[in-house]
């Protein structure tokens, strides 16, 4: 499972990675007065992540589902949400659990030597 995992995500990282690069150069052109709260490429992450799962079969199980949306209602601000990091699956698992919400992943500093995950966490900010 995890090489054809890993063979399907990079296929479409490859598209995600060039569609995060329109991104980065349509910030550069207009100097970064469009979509200044950077929700194109979170639209494109999502998509990533959903295709990905649906392409591998992969759906999340999520308990508590109305604790988030309450969160969310409730709180409207800032909110944070930690994963243990299991397998590689946690990226799209907890970004299309988000929602289409403009969220940031914190990642460490060795993560920007990865080609297509670095052009994904320097575009989205």
């Amino acid at each position: 499972f995890g090489a054809i995992y890993g063979t399907v995500a990079i296929s479409l990282g490859i598209i995600w990675y060039a569609s995060l690069c329109a991104c980065q150069l349509m910030y550069w052109i207009t100097r970064g007065k469009v979509d200044k709260h950077r929700r194109v490429p979170v639209t494109f992450s999502q998509i990533w992540g959903i295709t990905l799962m649906n392409l591998m079969g992969c759906t999340p199980k999520v308990t508590g589902l109305d604790n988030i949306k309450k969160v969310f209602k409730e709180n409207g601000g800032p909110v944070m949400f930690v994963a243990n990091h299991c397998s590689w699956m946690d990226i799209p698992f907890v970004g299309v659990n988000v929602g289409w919400r403009n969220y940031m992943m914190i990642a460490k500093q060795e993560l920007l030597k990865v080609p297509i995950l670095s052009k994904s966490l320097s575009v989205a900010g």
